[in-house]
């Protein structure tokens, strides 16, 4: 089957089942531009059928499956979509309304508790994927300044094999913008069973990753699925990466932070 999203659904309109009309009786009085940002959870919900009903007609207009579907669909309506004049600062409206987001949504105590939980684990695992491991490594540098070494890899089989090492004294740090990234939930899975404490930093507060999380931090808002990765949902991952390290040095006193003034004017002299 060809053509848009919209035209494989017109084109089974005719010949559709009365679960099928359904479906697409309500998609019709949806914004398209609203469902690109939903897991088939949310659509669900949405559209008052069950997941698996979601997915038969997915495959009924030629897709994969729902992702699939949501790439097809954002990418037809980003052919749709034009920069005006007006909208040549969207890179930084984008990026401060993701920030913006980010703070809005900010629990102050689970900062706290995370952060706690962080400075007493034996072991810490703080793993990503694709963009998100530039966050990644912003925090390992910064947990460096609190002399806490990260254990960081981009290998599956390495993370893999490092998480079914860990246990209930130590702490894995999983980031993933979608939440739904195979290779994060296998390892989310892992320590699962191990009983290892979880921080999970994602953009889906729904997503299969978040339910896995004993510490819950949503970054930047949801992204269209040709977004995924951007600028905005990676300096959110960094801002929330930034605020754990300054409620540790909160939690570990003055005293910690003296340290650092000083050894940095050392240094600074030294230079």
């Amino acid at each position: 089957m060809e053509g848009s999203v919209i035209q494989r659904i017109a084109s089974i309109k005719p010949f559709s089942t009365k679960t099928e009309r359904i479906v697409i009786d309500k998609l019709e009085k949806i914004d398209f531009n609203e469902i690109i940002y939903m897991s088939i959870t949310e659509l669900a919900m949405k559209l008052d059928v069950a997941e698996a009903t979601i997915l038969r007609f997915c495959k009924k207009i030629g897709y994969k499956g729902f992702q699939d579907f949501k790439l097809a669909l954002s990418k037809d309506l980003a052919s749709e979509t034009t920069i005006s004049d007006k909208e040549e600062n969207f890179l930084l409206n984008k990026i401060l309304a993701g920030l913006d987001f980010t703070s809005k949504n900010l629990n102050k105590k689970m900062y706290e508790e995370a952060a706690k939980k962080i400075l007493a684990a034996k072991r810490l695992c703080v793993f990503g994927v694709g963009n998100s491991e530039v966050a990644v490594h912003f925090f390992e540098l910064v947990l460096l300044k609190l002399g806490i070494s990260a254990f960081t890899s981009s290998d599956s089989h390495l993370q893999n094999i490092f998480a079914s090492s860990l246990n209930e004294n130590d702490l894995v740090v999983l980031v993933s913008v979608s939440g739904g990234t195979l290779d994060v939930i296998d390892l989310a899975e892992v320590c699962k069973q191990k009983n290892v404490p979880i921080v999970v930093v994602t953009n889906y507060e729904k997503s299969p990753l978040a339910k896995y999380a004993n510490y819950l931090f949503v970054s930047s808002k949801k992204e269209a699925a040709y977004e995924g990765g951007s600028s905005a949902s990676i300096i959110s991952q960094i801002y929330i990466f930034d605020m754990l390290y300054q409620a540790m040095l909160n939690y570990l006193g003055e005293d910690v932070t003296n340290k650092f003034i000083s050894s940095e004017t050392v240094s600074n002299k030294a230079i």
